[in-house]
């Protein structure tokens, strides 16, 4: 790897920059996701796993539990009180239990 580090420097290539350059703007979006207040939970759902999908599909998997603060940090200030219960359940759910919480949520405001 690093011959092909040198190589690119030497010629200024920019191969291997291309895919970090995408892996940042990707990783970028998805933590300045943030959803506006009345807008649309399944919309912004989709949105967000865009994102993982796509960081996904360039070899950057992201953990569950960091997907799940993510979500979590990217909800408007009247979800205050379920990202509160949520952490105080204290038993991990899935993305899917996560969203699917959300959504029932969202309804029920």
């Amino acid at each position: 790897m690093i011959h092909y580090s040198i190589y690119n420097w030497v010629t200024g290539s920019s191969v291997q920059e291309t895919g970090k350059d995408q892996h940042f703007e990707l990783t970028k979006a998805l933590i300045e996701c943030k959803m506006k207040e009345g807008s649309s939970m399944s919309e912004h759902i989709v949105k967000l796993a865009g994102y993982v999908d796509r960081l996904a599909s360039l070899e950057l998997r992201i953990r569950p539990t960091l997907c799940t603060y993510i979500v979590l940090a990217s909800l408007p200030p009247s979800y205050d009180g379920f990202i509160m219960n949520y952490n105080m359940n204290g038993k991990e759910k899935s993305v899917n239990e996560l969203f699917a919480m959300l959504k029932t949520t969202k309804a029920g405001m």
